[in-house]
């Protein structure tokens, strides 16, 4: 067998190659992208504290790379959770929006009248419309604000895929959608999980994953 880099730090062989076959069978990168990181397993469990002190070792091993873009996907998914709560919110403020552009052109109207004894009345018209001005325009900034909200998501997602694309050790990247995190097989990562997966699961029972790789498996 060709040598593999087996730390003695990797207590588990089994664990190892369970934590590699579950990248494997991941969902790619680019199609969860695509469906917006919609959900193919609802019932998926996130995995365990050890698993993830397991993927730091084998990330710092080289057996595994992450994605520096990361955090942007997890922003995209917590503002694409609270979407149906941003577009009432947008509802509302349109509507709102609405409501003092109407009041505004009314007394915009009524100010153009004419006629005596309109001094004082025109003065609190004046104000009306100054107030409904500036509430207009601090309404508009919030509108914006929310439009701007509901497309970030996209945005982000969008800004994802194209870093993914133009980093070839993220070509062949996994979601792993429970625990929201991107991982690729390394070619080192790729040529051990070949390794493991050659072996007997008996044989990776109970030992390191240097004592899998350099004992000799039993049929």
């Amino acid at each position: 067998m060709e040598s593999t880099s087996a730390p003695q730090h990797y207590p588990s062989a089994e664990r190892v190659f369970e934590l590699l076959s579950a990248v494997e069978q991941g969902v790619s990168l680019h199609r969860a992208i695509a469906s917006r990181l919609a959900p193919t397993n609802p019932s998926a469990t996130p995995m365990s504290a050890e698993a993830h002190g397991l993927i730091a070792g084998l990330v710092a091993d080289g057996f595994l790379v992450t994605a520096g873009f990361q955090s942007e996907l997890a922003k995209a998914l917590t503002l694409m959770r609270s979407e149906g709560e941003l577009n009432q919110q947008l509802k509302a403020l349109t509507a709102r929006n609405k409501t003092l552009e109407l009041q505004l052109r009314n007394t915009e109207q009524e100010l153009k009248k004419g006629g005596l004894f309109r001094g004082k009345v025109k003065q609190e018209l004046a104000l009306k419309a100054s107030r409904l001005e500036a509430q207009l325009t601090q309404l508009k900034k919030d509108l914006q604000a929310a439009q701007d909200q509901r497309s970030l998501p996209d945005f982000l997602l969008k800004k994802a895929a194209t870093e993914a694309a133009a980093l070839p050790e993220l070509s062949d990247a996994r979601w792993l959608e429970a625990d929201e995190l991107v991982l690729a097989l390394t070619p080192p990562g790729r040529f051990l999980f070949k390794a493991l997966q050659e072996l007997p699961l008996a044989h990776l029972t109970g030992k390191s994953l240097a004592q899998a790789l350099t004992t000799p498996a039993t049929s």
